[in-house]
Order: structure tokens, then C-alpha cells, then sequence
């Protein structure tokens, strides 16, 4: 092995650490969700509806308004009948047709944008009686507009302006139309197919796979075109999948609270939010069908939603916007760095062993494994459970310093004068008895670093005890003169890196000897204790940091 040292190269890299070790601390506390309230500009904290144009603006439905926002500034409109009325309408939506034209809604009045004007205008001839209220509006793909009412289903001919009634004396809270010119309408009754005749007319129709549903009234629709499966939320009967290619209908039976679920859409690839007024936001696997997890004010951590009361959800690249009714909009920002804090809960097993924490794995089941002082703790990030280890041992296994999964599911570990221990992936727990070395004096084992290398050998090392290689096979143990071990991490077939109290030594696997790393031109030895070593995935590069004094350095090794 060759070592090269590019002083221009080291000084930059040093400044990117420094760099990164101020901003850490605010970055790994920022957690996804951004508020966008009333102090930044925003017209009212009611938010019913959000869209996304085509210059990149984000226009929103509140209570006082529609208000557009470029992502720093909010330009507000308001929305009435004409310039001379002074009486505004409250608006109850909004949205964007395939030509890019902006609508929005009140109770009583249907408005379109005109960039021309930069104001919202009237649209004429949409006469609706007295009695009955604007609850959703969409097009179809012929590019007609269809009003659901608390009364009737409408829909309106754009080209000479007629108002049709479709379906009478049922109240149309959500509607959706699929690219396959096919229909959906989500009322008081149920859910209605609309479906294109000859004449492009639309013929609403029950759909007996849907019959259970007839007596429920649906809030939000959402066509997942990928699976084809259309998503029904409901008032106060939860979350339905209807498996259109299979004709089968899913409730989520996980669903124990009657609130509107106002709002479902895709979210990056494979997932699926469903916005509940009350309850946040239920995460769902976009192919199972699965609830995964949920957002809300109740949640701790990445998973923390300042509000409840979701009315909309719109995923724009790599923002989701929420709009709530109680507390403005929230952004999430599905690449922002987040962190959950893990902690012990006195009496309470369901938390952390200790505090005190040595040493982190994520095994191949990505729950995480974590040593104390007082254990090993497991977190299954799947169900939110815990389960410990040692964590009222009698003996000297309650300092866990290190932890190491091999190559066939088992997780090693080892600490301060303890035992070498094997937990299987049944958790059932093995005591490795180590052959000592031959001559020497019985000792405890302190146990800081474990690897496995590619023939399946088990390294381990530690301050006072030798560098070890132990053949799980064969139960074999040689023995290093080299101590004062922190870690160990294989490189290859043939390499063994050793960060130790002396410096990083380079241990060839096949030959069993080893050397100090060499730097600078002379080649002479580092001498200085190492803490830690890692080779980044993106270039197979041993870097080494190290710290003492409160001094710490990156080197890169080639």
C-alpha cells in the first residue's frame, strides 16, 4: 500500500469538517415539517386547498382569500362578485384544469383567474339555487366543469355555457376523473361511477363492489394511475381501498376514530398520505395498502405535525404542503436531515436501558442495537418496540463497548471486562468461552472493537487484551501482540485496519504482519491516538479521524 499527502487537498478538507461541525447541531435538530403561518404573510391560518401552476407558484384557499406564494412573498386576491361589490366571498377551494387555467370557489360562486387583470372574476351563468352550497368542482377530460352541490351533481358545458343536472337530491362532497374518461363522484350515498356514453355525456352508476360503502358518506378520492386502485376516504368510517383490477374493496380496519379524512394523494414512489381532520396524517404503502406510520401533533421526533386538522396535501418534487384549519400550512421537506431522540424512561421498559450509550448497529433488519452501560438495547423500527439485553446481568456483561452483525445474522458483542457474546437471530444468547493464549494469566476480556472479514473470522480487540481472530467454525483463537485497540475495520480480502492508542496500523490478513501507517515524504510513522476509521461508500478510501486535546484531523488515504 502507497500513501500520498496533498496539503491542498488536506487544508480543504479540513475546512468542509470544521464547516460541518458548526452547522450540525441546527441541522440535525431541523425537523421536516416547516410552518408557513399568518407571521409570514399568510392571509388566515384556515387553509382549505392548495395548487401548483405552471411558473412554479403555490396558490392556497383560505378563509380571508386566495393567496399566491413564490416561496419568500404572497400576493392575496380576494374573491368577489364584481370591482364595484365590496362584499367578499370566503372562498371553499381551488384548482388548476390540464390548460392551466386557475378556478376557485365560494358556496355560492365559481371564479376564474385572469392573468390579464391579475384578479379573480366571476364566471357567469352558473345559476345555483338559494338553497344548496358549492361543496367540490373538477373537470372532465373533455374539458367541461362539473359542481357538486349539497343538493345535486352539475355539470357545465364551457362552450355554450348550459348547466346540466346529473344526479339530484344527493349532496357531492369530492369529485375525480381519471385519463381513462372514466368518473368518480364521492357523495352522502356513497360513491357513484361516471362513466362517458357515445355522445360524451357521463352516466353515474353504482358499483356493486362499492355497495358497502352506499350508506357512508365519502369526503376525498384519489386514482392511484400505478396501481389502479382508487383510495375513498370517508366522513367518519375511515380509509377504503377499491382494487379496481381485481374488483375488491379494502377498509383500513386499523382506523378507530371517526374523523373526515379530507385529503389523499401519492407521495415520491411508494407511498400514500391520507390527510384525517383530527388526526394528522396516515402514511400508507403505496402497493400493500399498509399503514405504515402516522404524523401528528401526538408524535415525537421526525414524526412531530404541529396540527391535526388536515384539510389538504399537495407533493410538489421534493415538498409536500399541508394545509391545515387550524394552524396554516406546513412544508415537508422529504430531504431534510431529521433525527429522533431515543432516551431511558425510568420504570418504563419501553425505552432506553441507559443513557450512558457506547456503541451503535443497524442490523439487516433495520432495528437498531444499542450498547450502555447497563446492556444492550433493540428498537424495532417497524413496531416501535423494545427489547434489552443484559440489562440486570449479575455478572460483567452490563458495559456493551461494541457491537458487530456477521455475515449470517448474528450479532456479536463485547465491552468492559465482559464476555464475548453471540446473539443469534433467534435472540437466543451464546457465550463465547475464548481459548486463552498459551503461558498466559487469565484475564477479563475488554472487548472495544469486533469485525468479521471475508472468510468469516470474528476480529476483536481492546485496550488491555491482544488483537484476536477467532474461527466460529473451528473455534480456533490466534493471538497479536498489538493492544490498545479502539476500533477495527477490514478493507478487502488481505487488510485489517487498526485504529489504536499508537496511531493506525495496517495489518495484512494473509501474512499476519502489520505496521504503523506512513505519512509525508520520509514515511514516518504516526504516533497519536485514533479513534475512529471509515471508508466512505463513494470512493474506496480509508479516512481516519482522530481526536485529542479537542484537536481532531481528516486524512485521506489513497
Amino acid at each position: 500500500m502507497t500513501t500520498k499527502t496533498n496539503f491542498e487537498t488536506m487544508r480543504q478538507t479540513l475546512l468542509l469538517l470544521f464547516l460541518a461541525l458548526i452547522l450540525m447541531p441546527d441541522t440535525i435538530n431541523a425537523l421536516p415539517f416547516k410552518e408557513i403561518s399568518t407571521d409570514n404573510g399568510l392571509s388566515n391560518r384556515r387553509v382549505q386547498e392548495s395548487i401548483l401552476d405552471d411558473n412554479g407558484y403555490i396558490w392556497f384557499a383560505t378563509r380571508s382569500g386566495i393567496d399566491r406564494y413564490n416561496g419568500e412573498f404572497f400576493v392575496h386576491y380576494t374573491l368577489s362578485i364584481s370591482a364595484e361589490n365590496e362584499v367578499t366571498e370566503h372562498p371553499r377551494g381551488i384548482l388548476i384544469n390540464d390548460q392551466k387555467e386557475i378556478y376557485a370557489f365560494s358556496e355560492a360562486n365559481i371564479y376564474k383567474f385572469s392573468y390579464e387583470t391579475d384578479s379573480f372574476h366571476q364566471v357567469n351563468n352558473v345559476n345555483l339555487t338559494q338553497r344548496e352550497a358549492i361543496n367540490a368542482i373538477t373537470f372532465d377530460p373533455t374539458g367541461h366543469l362539473w359542481i357538486g352541490t349539497t343538493e345535486h351533481l352539475y355539470r357545465f358545458n364551457t362552450n355554450d355555457s348550459t348547466l346540466q343536472s346529473i344526479k339530484q337530491k344527493v349532496a357531492v362532497h369530492c369529485l375525480l376523473f381519471e385519463k381513462e374518461k372514466h368518473g368518480w363522484a364521492g357523495t352522502s350515498k356513497g360513491v357513484f361511477h361516471l362513466v362517458e356514453q357515445e355522445d360524451e355525456s357521463y352516466l353515474p352508476r353504482r358499483e356493486k363492489y362499492l355497495s358497502a360503502l352506499n350508506d357512508k358518506r365519502i369526503q376525498s378520492l384519489y386514482h392511484d394511475s400505478l396501481t389502479h386502485h382508487l383510495w375513498i376516504g370517508t366522513f367518519s368510517h375511515g380509509i377504503y381501498i377499491y382494487n379496481k383490477p381485481q374488483k375488491e374493496l379494502i377498509a383500513d380496519k386499523d382506523v378507530h376514530q371517526a374523523v373526515p379524512v379530507r385529503s389523499i394523494t401519492s407521495v415520491g414512489t411508494d407511498r400514500i398520505w391520507a390527510g384525517v381532520d383530527g388526526a394528522g396524517i396516515y402514511e400508507y404503502n403505496r402497493f400493500t395498502g399498509e399503514r405504515e406510520t402516522e404524523y401528528s401533533h401526538n408524535a415525537t421526533g421526525y414524526k412531530y405535525l404541529k396540527a391535526n386538522t388536515i384539510y389538504h396535501i399537495l407533493d410538489n418534487k421534493n415538498s409536500i404542503w399541508v394545509c391545515t384549519h387550524t394552524a396554516g400550512v406546513f412544508v415537508y421537506n422529504k430531504n431534510r436531515l431529521v433525527s429522533t431522540t431515543y432516551h431511558h424512561i425510568e420504570n418504563n421498559s419501553q425505552s432506553l436501558a441507559n443513557n450512558h450509550v457506547n456503541c451503535l448497529l443497524e442490523d439487516d433488519r433495520n432495528r437498531l442495537w444499542i450498547g450502555t452501560n447497563q446492556g444492550i438495547s433493540r428498537y424495532d423500527q417497524t413496531d416501535g418496540q423494545w427489547r434489552h439485553f443484559f440489562q440486570n446481568d449479575q455478572k460483567d456483561n452490563a458495559v456493551i463497548l461494541s457491537l458487530c452483525q456477521d455475515k449470517e445474522g448474528n450479532v456479536w458483542a463485547g465491552g468492559y471486562a465482559s464476555d464475548v457474546i453471540n446473539i443469534d437471530r433467534n435472540d437466543r444468547i451464546h457465550i463465547i468461552d475464548l481459548p486463552k493464549k498459551e503461558g498466559s494469566k487469565p484475564t477479563k476480556n475488554y472487548i472495544y472493537a469486533i469485525t468479521q472479514d471475508q472468510e468469516g473470522n470474528i476480529w476483536l480487540g481492546g485496550i488491555i487484551n491482544e488483537l484476536m481472530r477467532y474461527n466460529p467454525t473451528t473455534h480456533k483463537v490466534d493471538y497479536y501482540p498489538i493492544k490498545g485497540i479502539n476500533q477495527l475495520l477490514t478493507y478487502g480480502k488481505d487488510t485489517l485496519f487498526v485504529a489504536s492508542t499508537k496511531g493506525v496500523i495496517i495489518f495484512n490478513i494473509q501474512t499476519e504482519k502489520g505496521d504503523y501507517l506512513p505519512v509525508g515524504e520520509k514515511e514516518k510513522s504516526m504516533q497519536f491516538i485514533t479513534q475512529s476509521l471509515c471508508i466512505p461508500p463513494f470512493h474506496p478510501t480509508a479516512t481516519l479521524d482522530w481526536n485529542r486535546r479537542k484537536r481532531s484531523t481528516l486524512l485521506s488515504v489513497d
